[in-house]
């Protein structure tokens, strides 16, 4: 068997390989039933999102912007007004797939969206435009490319509004290695924007070299990930101390997401957890002015990721905002 290549190119462009999914699936019944499958799913959640519709208008600009690229090369700079970088998704594969195999790719990456952050860990914006709720008809197209591939495209009408409504952390092309110091306030700052939205006071997190040293002496200490919770010096453990162990390779960005998904087990009118939440509750301590991260890479093959914050949480008696 043929092997296919796996690229994935930073806007809204999905260029993938092979798929095990039934081919044919290319009517416009198709398309919106597979969109408004992944619109439904989020209704599911208690988010109130419409069914979308067809747009015969639009097929015919998602036929035209395909027509003119058979050859399956397209650069993500060549917009033509509303229909691109905003407001289309595109699909390119090296053999053929149906336009329903199309629309489940951009599906497919749902689970790198947080919504109540508002960000995209890894490339999310083709699902993000999918299920976005204002955007009411699309219109679709795919053509056979002159090496064998696939080209499909859909344009949807309103087009999200990617610039203002989702942060965008590290590009598309790396799954791994967002652990700069960018990278981790800008994933903090994520999560304090999104309470400071509930109408709570909460600043921005700026970057501390001193605790990011500080962090990175305790994961050199712990290369084998056993971390025992009892082993703190001072101010930097068990208080304003996040850590992540993982049994494979994490940035440092999923480390933060991974704290961040405690949010729904935090109650703020009472001031606590109803599972483990104290990781999310020290990313959003609105005390907590500067953080500073390290990691390293485990005897096993795992990955220790440590945060530390001054001031440090006092989850005893405070509320974190």
């Amino acid at each position: 068997m043929g092997s296919f290549y796996v690229l994935c190119i930073l806007g809204l462009v999905l260029i993938i390989g092979s798929s095990e999914v039934a081919h044919g699936q290319d009517s416009a019944d198709d398309y919106v039933n597979a969109h408004n499958a992944a619109r439904s799913a989020v209704a599911l959640e208690g988010f109130i999102i419409p069914n979308i519709h067809w747009n015969a208008t639009a097929a015919e600009a998602a036929q035209e912007y395909v027509n003119q690229h058979k050859d399956c090369k397209v650069d993500v700079s060549d917009g033509k007004g509303y229909i691109f970088p905003f407001g289309k998704n595109i699909a390119v594969s090296t053999k053929d797939i149906s336009g329903v195999e199309a629309v489940k790719l951009w599906v497919d990456e749902k689970p790198y969206y947080f919504h109540y952050g508002n960000l995209c860990y890894r490339e999310c914006r083709h699902y993000v435009q999918v299920v976005w709720s204002a955007s009411k008809t699309v219109g679709c197209a795919k053509v056979g490319c002159d090496n064998g591939g696939t080209l499909v495209a859909c344009i949807y009408t309103p087009p999200a509004n990617f610039a203002s409504l989702v942060l965008i952390i590290g590009s598309s092309e790396v799954a791994h290695g967002q652990d700069s110091a960018d990278d981790y306030v800008n994933a903090h700052n994520a999560a304090r924007s999104a309470v400071a939205l509930e109408g709570f006071i909460i600043p921005n997190i700026h970057w501390n070299a001193t605790a990011a040293e500080a962090a990175q002496e305790y994961v050199n200490q712990h290369k084998d990930c056993k971390v025992d919770v009892s082993d703190g010096k001072g101010y930097i453990f068990p208080f304003g101390k996040n850590i992540a162990v993982s049994t494979k390779d994490i940035s440092g960005v999923e480390a933060v997401k991974l704290w961040v998904d405690e949010k729904p087990y935090y109650f703020h009118y009472g001031n606590l957890c109803y599972r483990e939440c104290r990781h999310y509750v020290q990313v959003v301590w609105s005390a907590s002015k500067t953080v500073g991260c390290a990691k390293v890479g485990c005897d096993n093959g795992g990955t220790l990721v440590a945060c530390i914050y001054t001031p440090p949480a006092n989850f005893a008696s405070e509320s974190p905002y």
